[in-house]
């Protein structure tokens, strides 16, 4: 059969208007790690906002280890051909070899990458009563938070913690506080990362047989899902230890455990991240650094470094090379390469930064820009735009643009209020800063705190205190607002 040339180009302008038309609904979905989750979906929430073409974009925080299951999709067809279920992955941690090398084994032509995008900290916390964050705060070395871990060592007032932190025993206040461990019960990053910062700094206390995403723990430990559980098992009991990424944990306010580093200093997240600590890590890192390689041996524990935080997670999105491998949707190809994109800029991933992650170095960033811009879609499907500050007049009102320029009124009301709130912190700080000042001004008159003994005579806790320093904010707060 032939076909005329004019028959041809009608073929072709037919497909290219259909690539063009507006669809219903574009949709993309995700599934991985907890950790940048919240960063994902602000990311996510933008694109919905400023598109004029409907778009349903969803991430499942799962976990890194199922997340790389759903990715590598072993046998979502019921014929091994290893079909995503995910239109992409994320993890803080690397696909195991052993899933790696089976799929390259099953499918020899697929081609899949680990995007780096952010670092972050992960970060050992606890809730032993009247001890603080920082220096004069709990500090702790591998060797002893391995036998926490593994039952060894089960109250706090154990003779091998007081020898480096002698002012515990006051804080006990004499009690006898025994340990209560929690960790992730599914296959978590964070369960992989602290468990393997274990074993190379105490191999003798933590053998490699309890290293992984997935381990067995002691009968006496507390197994929880996701970093919302971890946060409340820690905060809801005195005594508990365990461990999550450091950004989540410092905005739940929880203590940090100071750590010992490479180099022998003690610190905390905080004070490596201020000064460069995160980022330091990644530095080990080839500079032929091919991002479609099996990542499996590359970490970033205990680097060397003053102020270079021993437990160090990159996150990573998992992505195959050809698209239409995972959707023969092109508008959802068109999406998944617009939002890893977005990821890689650095204004839109700046947006991230108060969740606590440290931005990758740029030449990691460069290797994956390239190979994004190297994703196989089909010849069909259409290319998202961004409108930034500069206007794309006519270009901008097409179906596939992500403008900054288009704004739902929540999202005005929304940055007012975020604006209002920061205000309101502002104020509350000064005023907790002004009771810090009365109290230490009546100290130096009296020779005792305002917050320790009442007109009653009768002797206020900290837990008095902590209460009545809520009642003032709380009382700043509701003064501003009327």
């Amino acid at each position: 059969m032939k076909f005329s040339t004019s028959s041809i180009f009608a073929v072709l302008a037919l497909l290219a208007v259909a690539a063009k038309a507006e669809p219903d609904v574009i949709t993309l979905s995700g599934s991985g790690t907890t950790n940048p989750s919240k960063c994902f979906w602000k990311i996510m929430d933008h694109f919905r906002e400023r598109c004029r073409t409907p778009l349903w974009m969803s991430y499942r925080a799962i976990g890194s280890g199922n997340g790389i299951k759903e990715f590598i999709g072993v046998n979502n067809t019921g014929d091994f051909t290893y079909k995503s279920y995910n239109d992409f992955g994320a993890g803080d941690i690397p696909i195991p070899s052993a899933q790696y090398n089976a799929l390259k084994l099953a499918s020899p032509d697929t081609t899949i990458y680990h995007l780096p995008f952010v670092m972050g900290a992960i970060s050992i916390f606890h809730s032993i009563p009247n001890v603080p964050d920082g220096p004069l705060g709990l500090n702790l070395t591998s060797c002893t938070l391995a036998r926490i871990f593994s039952r060894k060592i089960k109250n706090w007032d154990d003779t091998e913690i007081l020898v480096r932190n002698p002012g515990l025993l006051k804080a006990l206040g004499g009690k006898k506080l025994p340990i209560k461990v929690a960790h992730r019960q599914n296959g978590s990053s964070s369960t992989a990362s602290i468990t393997q910062y274990l074993n190379e700094g105490c191999p003798t206390e933590w053998p490699e047989s309890s290293v992984g995403k997935l381990i067995k723990w002691d009968a006496e430990t507390t197994g929880v899902e996701g970093s919302g559980q971890m946060t409340t098992a820690i905060r809801d009991n005195d005594g508990a230890i365990g461990y999550l990424d450091a950004g989540h944990g410092h905005s739940e306010n929880l203590v940090e455990i100071e750590l010992e580093n490479k180099n022998g200093k003690f610190l905390s997240s905080k004070y490596a991240m201020m000064n460069g600590g995160i980022s330091a890590a990644a530095e080990s890192l080839p500079a032929d650094l091919d991002l479609s390689m099996d990542f499996d041996n590359i970490n970033y524990l205990n680097k060397p470094g003053d102020y270079t935080w021993p437990i160090v997670a990159m996150s990573y999105i998992y992505v195959r090379k050809d698209l239409n491998d995972v959707t023969s949707d092109i508008h959802t190809q068109a999406l998944l390469k617009a939002f890893l994109l977005a990821i890689y800029d650095k204004n839109i991933i700046s947006e991230c930064d108060e969740y606590g992650f440290t931005r990758i170095p740029d030449s990691v960033r460069n290797k994956g820009i390239d190979v994004i811009n190297g994703l196989e879609l089909a010849a069909t499907a259409p290319t998202f735009i961004f409108e930034d500050a500069s206007t794309k007049l006519y270009d901008g009102q097409d179906n596939f643009v992500i403008s900054r320029k288009i704004r739902r009124y929540n999202d005005v009301v929304r940055g007012t209020q975020e604006a209002d709130v920061q205000d309101l912190i502002k104020r509350a700080t000064q005023t907790e800063s002004t009771v810090s000042a009365l109290d230490s001004a009546v100290t130096r008159m009296t020779g005792q705190p305002i917050s320790v003994v009442a007109p009653t005579g009768r002797v206020f806790t900290d837990d008095d205190y902590n209460k009545l320093m809520a009642a003032l904010v709380l009382g700043t707060i509701s003064f501003c607002l009327w």
